[in-house]
């Protein structure tokens, strides 16, 4: 397992653990590399994964010892992810990621985990109608959720930032939280502003 030594600030794809997972993160790394981005990939150490990635540059993958809940219980799990976790800061020390992309799977938990810490920002692609359990988790941590198969789709805007604020003024008392109008400015100012993020409706609640 080498680590890469790139110096550009790379995009990290997390897309291991099945086909499903690994071949649309490809697809989506070759796109991104297109635009003249670095990719980097991490990968599970199933045979899927290390026969896919042959053709790769070896310095743009990085495989990880993660293990997926149903085959071995929670605390295989919890000593997995661990593993993961190490692995990934020891690869994203090497070359700080600028973002974070995972395909789904338990591969992706740690990267996410790990990227947030870094600084990177975080994107969850779902490819099912019914999301995975890693993504159901991780739907609550990362910046942007993309999701496909869904039979119908409903414009809905982003609202104001008055409109952001009144959210928040709804949300707390039904979450047993004071509202705070000092914390919501501290919030609206260094976390969206200041980084260009746009509101969503639904963050308030989150």
């Amino acid at each position: 397992m080498s680590v890469p030594t790139q110096s550009a600030l790379p995009v990290v794809i997390a897309c291991g653990g099945t086909g499903g997972h690994l071949f649309p993160g490809l697809a989506v790394g070759e796109a991104l590399e297109a635009r003249g981005l670095a990719v980097r990939y991490l990968v599970s150490s199933k045979e899927v994964d290390q026969r896919a990635v042959r053709g790769l540059d070896p310095r743009q993958v990085f495989t990880l010892p993660a293990v997926g809940l149903d085959r071995s219980g929670l605390p295989g799990f919890v000593r997995g992810f661990l593993r993961a976790r190490r692995a990934c800061l020891e690869c994203f020390r090497a070359a700080p990621p600028e973002a974070v992309l995972t395909l789904g799977g338990f591969v992706g938990v740690a990267p996410v985990w790990v990227g947030m810490r870094f600084g990177a920002a975080t994107f969850l692609h779902e490819a099912n109608a019914i999301p995975g359990r890693a993504n159901r988790w991780l739907a609550h941590l990362v910046d942007e959720a993309f999701l496909r198969r869904i039979p119908y789709k409903i414009e809905v805007l982003d609202p104001t930032e008055e409109a952001f604020r009144e959210l928040f003024r709804l949300v707390c008392p039904r979450m047993g939280i004071e509202y705070d109008a000092a914390a919501v400015d501290h919030l609206i100012e260094h976390h969206y502003k200041a980084q260009g993020r746009p509101y969503r409706s639904c963050q308030p609640r989150d």
